[in-house]
């Protein structure tokens, strides 16, 4: 007789007794077991009836609030465990989807599947159930508690109810059934307003969340209601108190006159300053000597912590911060601008305190030798992209001040060996450009602008990379304090979801995934329209890069050593570092070597025993929230600029399809929206699934990935933040319209 079912044969005869928990746990732990749906379980188990159903439905409901089944994206029962569950803790990242990764200490991730987040908010620590993935994936569980909330505040849309108060409709995925307003605590709250929310009291099973209306911000779509939004929803501080602007302007230029004499002086050395055209706030310059062998390449960083000292107002502050936050047409810095503007910025033509990596290259570009040395600079110009890119290209010495032409090239070349090197060794050059939106006097956004990365901006990069990978070296190799940049190899299921996405543009990759292979698909997509796309698409496949006090390799990067120590006037880690160096050069009063033992001092003591953990993992979430509170006001001002010109036609480029229609993303604005299938005719159009391409049953014109479409703006919704299209009438293509009867 044929074994027709591939499970053991289920206790059909205990329904009529009704099954119990421990029959369903002993059915999906089985070997073999397939996830099935609650009716798909019901039809298995031999429930015959509408009766028997509703028992076993009740008894999987009891399993998942016990934390001994969850569902998975599709639904389906899955056992919290596959033996005996194992406990752990963590801090949750929650996405967009509604599911999340959970960050354990000495273990891979714990992805939480939609369902099974228990009520946890992005960053919460969270006490969880784990158990071996599906299929050989990695670690899964289920949030069995909340043991601390990062936030008790949440932002969202109110909409009144009849009698009852309201509820908002929260921005943050984990809150999606919504947050019940009892009808005294709407804080006079209108139809549509974006709001604060104070949370009373947490969604559980069968009960929403419920919460007071703390703040209301305006009409929801609307700018300054928007940002204010999100500035409450990401915890960003927006103003310095008065005691911490007066521990800023306490330092002048006779403070740095005073310290130089106890310096290297680096004055003497040609110096620029290349950075963005609209940047305020500069802090790190490069110097370039030939040398016999090669180069002599020194990288000058803003000596912050000679100012900031450990505990004092500002340094509190940054702490807080972590990280200056860029949004469009205005920023949070993590620094007073007395600093950042001033007594920090290596302005031109003015003596400046500074870090200096100096550096010894062969003419292969190998680092011979390093040293570390506090210093005082002078910086002779100060430059931006744009410049250096059109100078160079023109070889037109003219643009520059005498002698700072030949500098401009010497560094190209050099750039330009010591990023063939890294490349060769196995780094992933994603040089992904990014939209820059420009705005008039009154705050109307004029244009947005795709930003390319160039060798002007790769100049600059090697530079910065080749610093951080120094520093790194020596604070690894004497075992001192640091907080280092870390990136793990990304999960094989990710990238074998990549490999399928990069297969409907025709690119192959195949397993093994190596990061030579992804970097002969960055190349290859290049100079292809949908090539930012792609390696977008690549990025999110990877794993976050983030900050800890445990050394591990940079996998993007190909590094076994690596941290951030060039931007102190931005990010904290960087002001750490910086500390950590200064407390080391105090004592030793020379440059700092590879093969010098260091001298530790009483206050380098104390930074050995900081809570480096903690800090490292508060500047990751508090990035975290800094690159999501960019990306969504940017895809705003995006969608506003595009609602602008509703009656204009667009160029666009294909980047996604489904059923529903085609994913395009408009040239000029650098946004995507939807073109459904029904904007071009009812059963206009057949999707082949298999190819990923949609063909019209007239005419028999296909579009496919990365293919040019001209599209028109039917709805620019800023609440929802859609954007609808429709085909132009002059693609020729007739868009379909309904007529009058």
């Amino acid at each position: 007789m044929k074994n027709r079912k591939k499970h053991r044969e289920p206790p059909r005869n205990r329904l009529d007794n009704a099954v119990s928990p421990d029959d369903v746990i002993d059915f999906i732990n089985q070997p073999g077991y397939t996830p099935m749906t609650s009716r798909q379980l019901a039809r298995v188990m031999g429930a015959a009836s509408p009766a028997e159903t509703h028992a076993l439905m009740g008894v999987l409901a009891r399993l998942e609030k016990d934390a001994r089944l969850v569902r998975d994206k599709n639904d389906r029962c899955i056992p919290a465990s596959r033996e005996h569950p194992a406990e752990a803790s963590g801090r949750i990242e929650v996405k967009a989807g509604g599911f999340g990764f959970v960050h354990v200490e000495g273990m891979e991730d714990v992805f939480i599947p939609p369902g099974a987040l228990g009520g946890a908010l992005d960053g919460d620590m969270v006490e969880i159930r784990v158990r071996d993935g599906a299929s050989g994936r990695g670690p899964e569980g289920v949030v069995t508690r909340v043991a601390g909330r990062a936030q008790t505040t949440v932002t969202g849309i109110f909409y009144p109810v009849r009698k009852s108060g309201g509820y908002v409709l929260a921005d943050h995925p984990s809150l999606n059934d919504g947050i019940d307003v009892p009808p005294d605590k709407t804080l006079d709250a209108r139809n549509g307003d974006k709001v604060r929310v104070k949370i009373t009291r947490w969604p559980a099973v069968n009960k929403p969340a419920q919460g007071e209306v703390a703040e209301v911000f305006g009409q929801a779509g609307d700018w300054q209601a928007e940002l204010a939004s999100v500035v409450s929803e990401y915890g960003l501080r927006t103003r310095f108190t008065d005691e911490v602007l007066a521990a800023a302007e306490q330092y002048g230029e006779h403070t740095i006159q005073k310290e130089a004499e106890n310096r290297i002086d680096l004055r003497r050395l040609p110096t620029i300053t290349i950075d963005p055209e609209d940047a305020k706030d500069f802090d790190d310059a490069v110097s370039l000597e030939r040398t016999h062998g090669g180069w002599k390449l020194y990288v000058h960083i803003a000596d912050v912590a000679h100012f900031v000292r450990p505990d004092d107002p500002v340094d509190r502050e940054a702490r807080i911060r972590t990280t200056s936050v860029y949004l469009p047409g205005q920023v949070f810095p993590m620094l007073p601008p007395k600093l950042t503007r001033d007594i920090c910025c290596l302005r031109p033509d003015v003596d400046r305190l500074a870090m200096t990596v100096i550096m010894d290259f062969d003419v292969s570009g190998r680092r011979k030798a390093f040293a570390i040395t506090p210093s005082v600079i002078h910086s002779d110009v100060r430059l931006n992209y744009n410049q250096v890119k059109e100078g160079l290209e023109a070889k037109n010495r003219s643009a520059f001040p005498a002698g700072i032409y030949e500098l401009l090239a010497d560094m190209h070349g050099l750039a330009q060996i010591l990023r063939a090197a890294r490349t060769a060794a196995g780094s992933i050059n994603l040089d992904m450009p990014e939209p820059r939106l420009s705005f008039d006097e009154t705050g109307r956004i004029t244009s947005v602008t795709l930003e390319q990365s160039d060798f002007s901006h790769q100049l600059v990069e090697e530079f910065m990379l080749s610093a951080n990978r120094a520093v790194a070296d020596y604070l690894a190799r004497w075992n001192l304090p640091a907080i280092y940049r870390i990136h793990d190899e990304p999960d094989e299921d990710a990238m074998k979801r990549f490999s399928d996405f990069a297969a409907q543009y025709g690119l192959t990759l195949k397993s093994p995934y190596t990061r030579k292979k992804l970097q002969g698909i960055v190349d290859f997509v290049a100079d292809k329209p949908f090539g930012h796309v792609i390696q977008m698409m690549m990025l999110r496949s990877m794993k976050k890069a983030i900050y800890s006090n445990v050394l591990k390799p940079h996998y993007a990067l190909g590094f076994d050593r690596y941290l951030h120590f060039t931007s102190p006037i931005r990010r904290y880690p960087d002001l750490f570092v910086h500390r950590v160096l200064h407390e080391i050069a105090a004592v030793m009063r020379k440059p700092l070597e590879i093969g010098s033992a260091p001298a530790r001092s009483q206050r380098l003591q104390a930074l050995e025993a900081a809570d480096t953990r903690h800090l490292a993992e508060y500047c990751s979430l508090r990035e975290r929230a800094a690159d999501a509170a960019e990306e969504r006001l940017t895809r705003f001002r995006q969608i506003e600029f595009v609602r602008e010109r509703l009656h204009d036609e667009w160029d666009g480029t294909i980047t996604g399809m489904s059923r529903e229609g085609l994913y395009v993303e408009l040239t000029g604005a650098w946004v995507t929206g939807l073109l459904p299938v029904a904007k071009s005719g009812k059963d206009a159009f057949s999707y082949d699934r298999k190819s990923k391409k949609l063909t019209a049953r007239r005419g028999g014109k296909t579009f496919a990935l990365g293919n040019s479409i001209r599209v028109a703006i039917e709805r620019a919704d800023m609440i929802s933040q859609e954007i609808v299209l429709q085909l132009a009438k002059s693609s020729g293509e007739k868009t379909h319209k309904r007529t009058k009867r």
